[in-house]
């Protein structure tokens, strides 16, 4: 994990329970500020960024801002909880971010939470036996996109490579229609 500078950090999403696990292994790691971008409230007192479904654009201007400032952005392209053993697309969020703010992702995979239903996922949480990894890859760099407009060409690369990251640490397969 980069100690220099602040970055995206971008993860599969099993199930409602990944952020916490995700917000205790990095913080664990590096002890900065940590803001999620996520679609629920539920966890508002980790640093959750709440993304209105009217204006998907402005979470992304705030966490750009948030990244400015020196802060982590988490965020989970799948966009929803998936604990099945495919990924779903990648939205392009992180791409976004990366390119705007010529910051580095962090791909990470998590298992061992794939679990469907709040109530078996949250007490499975309590369930110290279960063991449950979480893989932190290589910073992803994307400086050879930087100079170029950015296009829905060059964010579905940026995606799809950090897909292809993320699916390695979950051992997950991609999607089959992804470019």
């Amino acid at each position: 994990m980069p100690e220099d500078t602040n970055f995206i950090v971008a993860a599969n999403h099993n199930s409602w329970i990944d952020s916490p696990i995700l917000g205790a292994s990095l913080f664990y790691k590096i002890k900065k500020k940590m803001y999620f971008l996520a679609a629920s409230r539920k966890w508002s007192w980790l640093g959750t960024l709440p993304i209105s479904k009217k204006d998907k654009g402005k979470i992304l201007e705030k966490a750009l801002k948030l990244l400015d400032k020196g802060n982590l952005i988490c965020l989970f392209p799948e966009g929803k909880s998936n604990p099945k053993k495919t990924l779903l697309d990648g939205k392009t969020g992180a791409a976004r971010l990366a390119l705007w703010s010529k910051k580095l992702v962090i791909p990470v995979g998590i298992k061992g939470t794939e679990i469907t239903g709040n109530l078996k996922s949250f007490l499975s949480f309590w369930m110290f036996w279960r063991q449950i990894l979480v893989r932190i890859g290589k910073p992803l760099d994307f400086n050879e996109f930087f100079d170029q407009e950015i296009n829905k060409e060059i964010l579905q690369k940026v995606t799809y490579k950090i897909m292809g990251s993320i699916a390695e640490l979950c051992d997950k397969k991609m999607p089959v229609h992804n470019p």
